[in-house]
């Protein structure tokens, strides 16, 4: 803090480093996409598994069930994914709280320490 004989004028201007900030009702609504997508995946890749080859000639059919089990086994994995991002996000706002409250109530412990009392 700057000081002169006449006031106080607050923090110095030099730049300082980024400031971080996280809202877990942003990150909340972030998760819950995560998890809606990885439904949706979910689903696509077992409606993709159950997908016939009838029709097909046997060369024919076994290249497509071929194709079929890798889609069904890609969208499955990207639909984990979608899953584990849900939990780590979902995490990050626990661990946030879980520090924010520990961070509160040392704060709090702390203020007799940190106010002048006349």
């Amino acid at each position: 803090m700057h000081t002169d004989a006449h006031r106080t004028t607050g923090p110095p201007t030099t730049p300082s480093a980024p400031e971080m900030a996280m809202v877990p009702t942003s990150v909340g609504r972030a998760s819950r996409e995560w998890d809606e997508q990885h439904v949706h995946l979910r689903a696509a890749a077992g409606q993709v598994a159950e997908a016939s080859t009838a029709g097909f000639t046997p060369p024919a059919a076994h290249a497509a069930a071929a194709f079929l089990d890798a889609w069904t086994a890609h969208t499955a994995a990207i639909a984990q994914g979608c899953e584990v991002q849900a939990d780590a996000m979902r995490a990050a706002i626990t661990d946030w709280l879980d520090r924010d409250a520990g961070s509160a109530a040392r704060g709090w412990a702390l203020l007799g320490f940190v106010e002048e009392l006349r």
